[in-house]
């Protein structure tokens, strides 16, 4: 008899999994792999790749033309950025003091829905008055966890990160898509991811490449 109620209950597990598959520990609980994204403003319109693993991104950019320009490696844990040129074979620390304007915001989830780079995304929409600006972002899920806590880190001045910084609830998203226009409809700025590829990387492509030498001014 105790062997018929041990059978059935490992049959019954073995059901729950099939049929509930979320019940099965994932492995990984953050992003590891290749972001790639355009940004275009006006008509002139460059590439960026971020590279992700952990508590570290790298930052490629791309001239116009679609020659590496210069790497930025942000190490989150740190607090630190370094920029790097791979032109030059130099290195340098790139502090940011910078002090962020605190616009008041107002946020709201439209309910409607795309696909960006085979993301299905919600749309927010995020407006200031005293800015003049609607920013929308099309928020993918991933486990995106260190977007926020790299625009932290980077502590850029632009609408579309400083925004995005203060949204509630966005942790682990990814915006796909995002906008930046005046309140008039006139466009500032697009971002737009064109593929996500999630992989193991190299723990090697976070760090300053040998031979590269300290870039003092």
């Amino acid at each position: 008899m105790n062997a018929i109620k041990n059978f059935s209950l490992f049959a019954l597990v073995l059901i729950s999994m099939i049929v509930f598959p979320s019940f099965i520990p994932q492995e990984g609980e953050n992003f590891e792999g290749i972001i790639e994204f355009t940004k275009k403003t006006g008509t002139t319109e460059i590439k960026y790749k971020y590279y992700i693993k952990g508590d570290k991104v790298r930052i490629e950019d791309f001239g116009t033309d679609g020659s590496l320009q210069g790497i930025m490696l942000v190490d989150m844990k740190a607090n630190k950025v370094t920029g790097l040129s791979p032109e030059r074979k130099l290195f340098m620390d790139m502090p940011n003091n910078r002090v962020r304007k605190e616009s008041v915001i107002s946020v709201g989830k439209t309910g409607a829905s795309k696909t960006f780079a085979g993301f299905t995304c919600s749309e927010w929409k995020v407006t200031s008055d005293e800015d003049d600006r609607i920013i929308t972002y099309w928020m993918g899920e991933g486990k995106f966890n260190f977007f926020i806590p790299m625009l932290k880190t980077l502590n850029r001045a632009d609408k579309l990160s400083t925004y995005f910084i203060k949204l509630t609830g966005a942790e682990g998203m990814f915006p796909m898509m995002g906008e930046e226009k005046k309140k008039d409809g006139t466009l500032i700025t697009t971002l737009k991811v064109t593929n996500v590829k999630s992989q193991v990387l190299d723990a090697a492509q976070f760090e300053i490449p040998k031979g590269y030498s300290k870039y003092d001014k």
